[in-house]
């Protein structure tokens, strides 16, 4: 397999000052040489001593996870190894300058003449996993007004509601009890003469003005049954 390093990232040189150790800082400044001058291997040599030193040595473990990111690996046995490759390089273009949605049509292109590149399907999943995470973020943004608006409107329903529990507690309160009383018992002494249709007028009264009423509410139903048979 031939290797060819592409400079995916660009680690700037303040991760130096991350050095506390000179002989460490003079290894990873040498693999940052050649790392900038396309020379892989040395450059992942250099950073590999430095870890020999200090084997938790952040900068010199980014610079190798870069290095190994960017190596293209070329397939002999791909017919189109070369348009494969340079579609991978001009999308790698688009992708540093920023462009995702060019970049993924380049890598595209790619894999329709090299559906099996694996490198090719990675970077292809890297982009649409950001093209995904932009989209769900836009949608998100625009769902937020919305949701907020839903979300006053609850709000004042349940305020609705609860007004309205407030104000049927306060008519029952506001309630004429004994107004109540006295016409519950005028249908009463009705119904005992036989005007049940005085009654049911009475008793329909009494509901109108205390619902909870049950007693009224049974009286009713049996006058009008009542009624019904001896009609």
């Amino acid at each position: 397999m031939k290797q060819f390093v592409l400079l995916l990232y660009f680690v700037p040189l303040v991760l130096a000052a991350e050095q506390t150790n000179p002989v460490i800082n003079e290894h990873y400044m040498k693999g940052i040489e050649y790392y900038r001058a396309n020379e892989a291997e040395k450059a992942r040599s250099e950073f590999l001593k430095a870890l020999e030193i200090d084997e938790n040595n952040s900068s010199s473990k980014i610079m190798l996870a870069a290095i190994d990111r960017e190596i293209y690996i070329e397939d002999p046995a791909d017919a189109f190894k070369d348009v494969v490759k340079e579609l991978f390089l001009k999308g790698l273009v688009y992708y540093r300058a920023g462009d995702n949605g060019k970049a993924l049509k380049e890598w595209e292109k790619g894999l329709s003449v090299s559906p099996g590149n694996n490198q090719l399907k990675e970077f292809c999943g890297l982009i649409n996993s950001k093209i995904n995470e932009s989209a769900a973020s836009a949608k998100e943004k625009q769902e937020r007004p919305r949701k907020k608006t839903i979300k006053k409107e609850e709000k004042d329903v349940k305020t609705d509601v609860k007004k309205g529990k407030s104000t049927l507690s306060k008519s029952k309160i506001s309630v004429d009890e004994k107004k109540v009383s006295d016409l519950y018992y005028e249908g009463l002494k009705l119904y005992q003469q036989g005007e049940l249709k005085k009654a049911i007028d009475i008793w329909e009264q009494v509901l109108k003005m205390d619902p909870d009423l049950n007693k009224a509410r049974k009286n009713l139903e049996k006058a009008k049954k009542e009624l019904a048979q001896g009609e």
